[in-house]
């Protein structure tokens, strides 16, 4: 390992706003190396909280390539080395497990946010020794990278879906990025990567099976397809989590100021002193006017005034004809 790269990371791990990017890298040099690094990165490693804290500003835990990044290498490191971790974490990493093998990803098409999830799937499939939770990382992963990356790959090895959690910046140069080193790795399509990218790394020294998901991909797909489910669905989904679990997975889905879920978001914000956290500190200069109780019927009167959106039950129309 390249010293310098891996005594910076070290060194901001607890200031970084996206630290979890780096720590499944972290998490896989630990399970790939013999041991000779563990002196070095455990202590960091173990030096900061991986879900819901008190008072945390930095941290996303609850975005849906974020809370696989955090929940995986929180749970690698407790099976490895014994890390202690809350008394929920292995319901919360299964329930997220589950919801992606059957409903798919939220942040559905995204050739920003799939290639991220993808590295804490692929660390639960390698590395895991519980046989569920390894399993249905297995599955998550397959389905992510055949119904998200390689459907919507064409046969020039571009990525154009028709809608999805993507940049305008992914369109307008179709080539060097994160998401085609998967397609190139895959099928061999487009120009061969120039250099290593954070997916390719992950996806190149994996042991997941391959030969299923290369097989799924075609020149030619005419499809009508739906992805997610509906946000009253996610209230009965996640209704048996405990409410720093539940609450961030309604986050996950997009459904951060919704007015059904407004109420509970500002009283889980007020509880952890999270008011100046990153995510949410422009709320806070707003929302400080107006009492808790009230941010149901604020987020309804102000519907207009929103970004936002609850990125589920998406109904797709895929369209290829290979040259």
């Amino acid at each position: 390992m390249d010293q310098p790269t891996l005594s910076s990371i070290v060194s901001t791990i607890g200031t970084n706003t996206v630290v979890d990017f780096n720590i499944v890298q972290l998490v896989r040099v630990l399970f790939l190396s013999n041991g000779q690094y563990d002196a070095q990165l455990l202590p960091a490693l173990n030096s900061i909280p991986y879900w819901i804290n008190q008072d945390d500003t930095i941290r996303n835990f609850w975005s849906e390539n974020h809370m696989i990044m955090w929940t995986s290498s929180d749970w690698l490191l407790h099976e490895k080395y014994g890390r202690p971790i809350d008394s929920t974490l292995r319901d919360r990493l299964l329930h997220y497990l589950q919801l992606k093998n059957q409903y798919g990803f939220y942040e559905f098409n995204s050739s920003t946010y799939a290639p991220y999830a993808l590295s804490g799937l692929l660390n639960l499939t390698d590395f895991a020794t519980d046989t569920m939770i390894k399993s249905l990382a297995t599955g998550a992963a397959t389905r992510l990278l055949e119904e998200d990356i390689l459907l919507y790959a064409n046969d020039q090895g571009t990525f154009f879906p028709p809608a999805g959690r993507n940049y305008y910046s992914k369109y307008d140069n179709p080539y060097g990025h994160n998401h085609n080193s998967l397609i190139w790795l895959l099928k061999g399509l487009g120009p061969m990567p120039a250099g290593a990218s954070h997916c390719r790394a992950f996806l190149s020294t994996s042991t997941i099976p391959v030969d299923d998901i290369i097989n799924s991909w075609s020149a030619d797909v005419d499809r009508h397809y739906t992805v997610g489910h509906t946000l009253d669905s996610g209230f009965v989904l996640n209704a048996g989590l405990i409410d720093t679990d539940r609450i961030p997975f309604q986050w996950s889905s997009g459904a951060y100021f919704h007015p059904a879920v407004a109420l509970e978001t500002g009283h889980l914000i007020d509880d952890y002193n999270m008011w100046e956290h990153v995510d949410f500190t422009t709320l806070n200069a707003f929302l400080t006017f107006f009492p808790i109780d009230s941010f149901a019927a604020v987020a309804e009167d102000l519907y207009f005034m929103s970004k936002s959106s609850v990125i589920s039950r998406a109904e797709l129309a895929v369209f290829k004809r290979g040259v």
